[in-house]
């Protein structure tokens, strides 16, 4: 609430007596004090509400953007859910050193620095992309979570699932042309369902005992996949039920807790459909289903119609068949080749289920991805949608790559079939967010494979990828190019950076030259990036590319170069580009380098995984010296966090381990942590073993197919030039 009065203290000269306005009923959870120096710039929203951006000194401009966001979207709020915002007042505030992104503290909303300040001399569109999401989600706890409370740690999904969602919606309203919700699988959808194919995952809701239990549901299932079954609900009632209902539910429980079910009542009062059952599974069973569909063996087809075979039965990343599978009650989209790309929506309650559906050249099942559900086609299917690929969706070309990656990581299909698919992509495919995903789940196979290959296998690896994003590199180069896209300037580090990772001389040279000259232009009187006089030599979304593949290819004086320009940097989003880089070293000395580094006092404690994340991720040697280096000095990085920083060490935890495909090791690390426990991190490690495991199967079943596939295409290669 706002100050009411500010007095000199009647005996202590030195301090003052604040009064504040009295705080409606609230949980306590919710409360915050800030005591700093700080500077701040304000708003009113257009419904009367004042909105404040602290910010350190000097850098209130920085919080601009962040004030413009907060200052339209809880206006946006307010009548989406037809629920004022129930205080007169907001302040949004950037504190130095902050184990989560943002805490939604009622009246009081804290962020770390990256998570709501945006440098505006240099401004980068990721950055924005990110400020703007994490201001939204939020704002949106002053609804889901402080106006209305979970009754307890098990619906925390409840706060978590829908301020992830409507947080996108928010985004989406603002910047249409970010393309929000095709990002938002990638973000979200895509990773829920990576975690919760594990049998370590756990459901929506929980039974929650302790503390430590508290701690470890701060996870993709609350966020993510909760943010992906409310999307599921809000297909399934349509916009105008779902305001609706949001509106019932937020009224009727506003100052008071409530549990998953009674948004359920308010969802289901507002649509007349039967919402609690439809939900039931979804939040209270742990997993997703995957469905199968082919062409029906019976005769019942007619002239206009064919008849189809839907599966359904739990996915797990292992392959693994369940004898008693859950049945999900889905309500599943179709779509086929008719030019209105008319959906026809069919409800799936049973382990199999015969449909009808218009004769077409090909059907795609989740149309839109708007369920939360895999599909794997028999193959004649299958061949059928990648002849007509162009034909599709963004989102439905976005699903079917993910999902043939899901399935030949589970053994469903071989991964060559799925390389051989991306090639198919190479030839049209422009959109940023799937060139995102297709660069991610390459990227896991290279993790797999690349470790395990000869050196022959690994250079036509590497010839793969520059066939594949080769085009897309000459599209886009290394500079803007006028009337490009936000997207587009998003795509383009992507593809450099993909390009870089084989080892292409012109990529990496060019990259040598923009870092030189970038380091010139800082360390001649210019923060990074602040000096509004001179011209500015790296834009913001190339930097981190071009930092990584001058790390790839340099040694200890790049090194020492990124470590001075880290401290010179004030803008936060700058110095976790070069935390990155400065872990992304190749040789176990420098790895060890960086690490000790880290722990030794200058990088803050929220930002450590990132440096542990980037030596982890860089190659062989990278894996191995970084659990080592966690092993031998787990006392001192427990130290450094202490017993409230859980999430942070959970981290740490899972990028050191997540990248290994060896049974052996599997085990090794299973031995250690039984004899060295870590409490906090328990979920986190068996997760990480589990992925483990199912990696280094993965390996043993496709090793030889991949390796054949990719040296043919090199022969074939060979043969054309």
């Amino acid at each position: 609430m706002p100050e009411v009065s500010s007095t000199p203290h009647s005996t202590l000269p030195n301090l003052r007596t604040v009064l504040f306005a009295d705080t409606p009923i609230m949980s306590t959870y919710l409360l915050a004090f800030v005591v700093g120096k700080f500077e701040h710039i304000k708003a009113t929203t257009s419904k009367g509400i004042h909105i404040r951006v602290f910010t350190p000194l000097n850098r209130a401009e920085h919080g601009r953007f962040a004030l413009d966001v907060a200052t339209s979207i809880l206006s946006y709020f307010a009548d989406f859910f037809s629920v004022g915002f129930p205080l007169p007042k907001l302040d949004l505030i950037a504190i130095p050193d902050f184990a989560a992104g943002a805490m939604e503290n009622w009246g009081l909303v804290t962020f770390r620095e990256t998570a709501l300040l945006v440098d505006p001399n240099s401004p980068s569109i990721s950055v924005k992309q990110r400020v703007a999401y994490v201001v939204s989600h939020e704002l949106a706890h002053m609804w889901f979570g402080n106006l209305v409370t979970m009754e307890w740690w098990k619906e925390l999904w409840l706060n978590e699932g829908f301020a992830t969602y409507v947080g996108n919606m928010a985004v989406d309203y603002l910047h249409k042309e970010w393309d929000m919700w095709t990002k938002f699988v990638t973000d979200h959808v895509a990773r829920a369902w990576d975690l919760d194919s594990l049998k370590t995952s756990h459901a929506i809701e929980v039974d929650v005992a302790s503390s430590a239990q508290v701690n470890e549901i701060f996870d993709a299932i609350s966020y993510s996949k909760g943010a992906s079954i409310v999307r599921q609900v809000y297909e399934y009632v349509g916009e105008e039920s779902f305001r609706k209902g949001m509106a019932i539910y937020l009224n009727r429980w506003k100052y008071r807790n409530a549990k998953t079910v009674d948004l359920w009542d308010a969802l289901g009062e507002a649509s007349g459909k039967d919402v609690k059952n439809f939900m039931a599974n979804w939040t209270r069973v742990t997993g997703y289903p995957v469905l199968t569909v082919k062409k029906s063996a019976s005769s019942s087809s007619t002239a206009e119609e064919e008849e189809y075979e839907v599966t359904q039965e739990i996915f797990l990343s292992s392959g693994e068949k369940v004898s008693e599978s859950p049945v999900w009650w889905i309500n599943v989209g179709f779509i086929g080749d008719d030019k209105k790309h008319a959906v026809k929506k069919i409800d799936v309650k049973t382990h199999t289920a015969k449909i009808h559906l218009p004769k077409s050249k090909f059907i795609k099942a989740n149309a839109g991805l708007t369920g939360f559900y895999r599909v794997n086609y028999e193959e004649s299917l299958f061949k059928q949608l990648v002849l007509h690929l162009q034909e599709l969706s963004t989102l439905d070309r976005l699903g079917l790559q993910n999902d043939a990656f899901a399935m030949a990581k589970a053994g469903r299909t071989n991964t060559a079939k799925v390389l051989e698919l991306v090639q198919q992509y190479a030839k049209f495919e422009k959109d940023c967010t799937i060139w995102t995903d297709i660069a991610k789940n390459l990227a896991d196979v290279g993790t797999v494979f690349g470790a395990h290959a000869n050196p022959k296998v690994s250079e036509a690896w590497s010839l793969f990828l520059r066939q594949t994003f080769g085009k897309l590199g000459d599209k886009y180069g290394w500079d803007k190019k006028p009337g490009e896209s936000d997207l587009d300037s998003l795509l383009r580090p992507i593809v450099l950076g993909r390009l870089g990772s084989t080892g292409d001389k012109t990529i990496l040279a060019e990259a040598q030259k923009r870092f030189a000259e970038y380091y010139s232009f800082v360390k001649n009187g210019s923060t990074a990036g602040a000096n509004k006089d001179k011209k500015e030599t790296l834009e913001g979304d190339l930097r981190a590319t071009v930092y990584a593949l001058v790390m790839r290819a340099g040694g200890e004086k790049e090194w020492n170069e990124m470590k001075e320009l880290y401290s010179i940097a004030t803008d936060q989003s700058e110095k976790v580009r070069l935390l990155r880089a400065l872990g992304s070293v190749t040789s176990a000395e420098m790895i060890e380098k960086a690490l000790n580094w880290s722990l030794a006092g200058e990088v803050r404690n929220q930002d450590l995984f990132i440096v542990f994340g980037a030596t982890a991720a860089s190659g062989k040697v990278g894996r191995e010296t970084t659990w080592n280096y966690l092993k031998n000095n787990m006392n001192k990085i427990e130290g450094v966090f202490g017993k409230g920083s859980f999430l942070l060490l959970a981290r740490i935890i899972s990028l050191t381990i997540g990248n290994f495909a060896d049974e052996a090791k599997a085990k090794e690390i299973e031995e250690w942590f039984r004899a060295n426990p870590v409490e906090p991190a328990e979920r986190a490690i068996a997760q990480g073993l589990e992925a483990i495991r199912l990696q280094a199967r993965w390996l043993k079943r496709d090793e030889e197919s991949v390796s054949s596939w990719l040296l043919h295409l090199a022969s074939a290669s060979e043969q054309k030039h």
